[in-house]
């Protein structure tokens, strides 16, 4: 009797226990949906900022190329035109006229790759920060992820440990039960056998 009933009390808690596990596994399934939604959210709009990144810092590397190659060609022709004027060949005055502004344009094509010399780093230096924005936010969710599932297992050893001592109680309570039960049974077939005893004497 005993037997039967810790078994029925077992199998009623392991039912409880799988409806709860279940219902856990459902909540942190729908949690991890919200959290998922919420990384991938950030995610694209980091992915979106080093694409904007990356494309102007192409830009800038395509014209500072320009202006270099700009610069190297009139660095070329103002030496060619410096020694045409110190060899006094050709009309001096367009010659020095044109060198003026060759030079002009020079200075100006330097000035800007050097702007953008500096626009470079600091676009590179952006990109490392978007990178690590990144990195930050994909360990961020593997610890959440992480975090839950260590959350879930410990809800569901809880609910064990529970289950366990419910079975331990209505085991105890069932076993005293069962003495009460015995004792007052003893005791009526003691009185029964000490009535018995009482005719025969008499």
């Amino acid at each position: 009797m005993y037997i039967e009933a810790e078994k029925q009390i077992k199998i009623k808690e392991e039912e409880r226990l799988a409806k709860e596990k279940e219902k856990r596994k459902k909540e942190l399934e729908s949690i991890k949906k919200v959290i998922a939604k919420d990384y991938d959210k950030k995610l694209a709009q980091e992915k979106e900022n080093l694409h904007l990144v990356q494309k102007n810092l192409d830009e800038l590397v395509k014209k500072q190329n320009k202006d270099n190659n700009r610069i190297a060609e009139l660095q070329s022709q103002i030496s060619l035109y410096e020694n045409m004027i110190k060899e006094e060949r050709g009309d001096q005055q367009e010659l020095k006229q044109t060198l003026d502004l060759m030079c002009a344009e020079l200075a100006k094509n330097r000035e800007s790759a050097l702007k953008e010399a500096i626009l470079i780093e600091q676009n590179k230096r952006d990109m490392e920060k978007l990178q690590e924005e990144k990195e930050r936010l994909k360990r961020e969710h593997e610890i959440e992820k992480q975090n839950l599932q260590r959350e879930y297992e410990e809800h569901v050893e809880a609910a064990k440990e529970k289950m366990r001592d419910e079975i331990r109680e209505h085991m105890d309570k069932e076993l005293e039960e069962l003495k009460r039960s015995h004792r007052a049974e003893m005791a009526k077939k003691k009185s029964r056998e000490s009535e018995d005893s009482s005719c025969t004497i008499l």
